[in-house]
């Protein structure tokens, strides 16, 4: 089986750290490419770029499985769902140096790298959880987010699909963050963030996002 890395950015090169890091030469991946739309070049990090169409007409959905590297929620989406549209499936990674129980659930696409996720976390399809963020236990991670690094999420925490949390980002106990909602870098979350809000600051405030909901402009 082949990993396609969709996207060539410095998310897509950790992932290939990673994965060296853990396996080596005993990957468990024949081969790994990138796939970028943007990059003009033809190899990154020593890894073949393709992209999306010309690798769909090179490898067929039972030769080639994908992971999403990028770091908007909304592009992670769309990515999602262009793949599972094609009849492609997306590969699970823990990294090595995470610690996460086995009664934990993780869905499909999730990358996992260095963090370190308490007993009975749930995280959702495709979402990226960075180099040692925490999970307390008992929290529910949507769908289609980031987790940035050293990021804390408490126990029983809601986190709901698309969301973003940013590096060193504190969220309390019991907290619920709904869909597409934004938590900066540093906040300290005390209270819940209604859909499409963003909490900045310490203690943090909520105010509404800009109207194309994007983290990064």
């Amino acid at each position: 089986m082949i990993l396609g890395i969709f996207g060539a950015g410095g998310n897509g090169k950790t992932i290939v750290d990673a994965i060296n890091i853990r396996w080596g030469e005993e990957s468990p991946w024949e081969k790994v490419l990138f796939i970028d739309d943007v990059v003009e070049k033809k190899e990154v990090y020593q890894c073949q770029v393709y992209s999306y169409e010309s690798m769909k007409s090179t490898y067929s959905p039972d030769e080639i499985e994908l992971l999403i590297s990028f770091g908007e929620p909304s592009e992670r989406k769309k990515a999602f769902d262009m793949i599972k549209r094609d009849g492609y499936s997306l590969a699970k990674f823990i990294a090595i140096k995470t610690y996460m129980p086995q009664n934990c659930f993780i869905g499909e696409g999730a990358i996992i790298i260095g963090a370190f996720i308490n007993s009975d976390v749930k995280i959702g399809d495709n979402t990226f959880v960075t180099v040692d963020a925490i999970i307390g236990h008992d929290s529910v991670i949507g769908s289609d987010c980031i987790i940035g690094p050293r990021a804390f999420v408490a126990g029983h925490c809601n986190i709901g699909n698309q969301v973003y949390i940013g590096p060193y980002a504190v969220i309390r106990d019991k907290i619920e963050i709904e869909d597409t909602a934004v938590v900066a870098m540093g906040a300290v979350v005390f209270k819940n963030v209604a859909r499409d809000y963003m909490a900045i600051g310490n203690p943090a405030r909520n105010m509404k996002k800009g109207d194309d909901f994007k983290v990064f402009k």
